[in-house]
């Protein structure tokens, strides 16, 4: 819609990258964990999320997102370890 933009620049937003709020990231991965744990009660390991806090996260929260999705369709145990997250900045 042509309108698209004047409806939602309403409040200009500043929001810092995800790399400047690690201390975002442990409960944006819990809420993902959730939402696509589709039920299941999904952990993960201190091990995994400190590598996650240490990645730059060139894709912000979107790449969080797809990066808990992809971990957890491929899950075979209820935590998923570091090793569930293949990490590499383009």
């Amino acid at each position: 819609r042509e309108d698209l933009y004047y409806r939602i620049d309403v409040l200009p937003l500043h929001l810092a990258p995800l790399r400047d709020r690690q201390q975002d990231i442990a409960p944006l991965v819990r809420h993902f964990l959730t939402e696509f744990g589709d039920g299941h009660p999904l952990t993960i390991s201190d091990a995994a999320l400190q590598r996650l806090e240490q990645y730059p996260w060139p894709g912000n929260v979107r790449e969080l997102r797809n990066r808990i999705e992809v971990a957890v369709a491929l899950a075979d145990t209820e935590c998923l370890e570091a090793d569930a997250f293949t990490l590499e900045p383009p």
